[in-house]
């Protein structure tokens, strides 16, 4: 698959069995604590790390598969310490 985003969505494209394109537009979930309901946001209701953490995603399923060395510019630029460090042990 090909992910492809700008600054308001990301969207992933990927052929299906039948060798047809689909496309998939990715938004997240946040869960209401007072109720079963939840509110759906689009990518660019988001917060920057949350944006950011989406990059990583290729290089992420990328490194499961090859052993590879990836150069990142400003890797903990709007991301939480911790999820910093765990990138890095990665």
């Amino acid at each position: 698959g090909v992910v492809i985003h700008n600054e308001n969505r990301f969207i992933f494209a990927e052929k299906d069995k039948s060798k047809n394109l689909k496309w998939h537009e990715l938004k997240t979930i946040h869960k209401k604590e007072d109720s079963n309901s939840d509110y759906i946001f689009e990518m660019f209701e988001e917060s920057d790390g949350t944006s950011r953490l989406f990059d990583f995603i290729p290089m992420l399923i990328d490194m499961r598969a090859n052993d590879a060395v990836y150069v990142i510019d400003e890797v903990d630029r709007s991301l939480h310490p911790m999820l910093t460090l765990k990138l890095l042990e990665m």
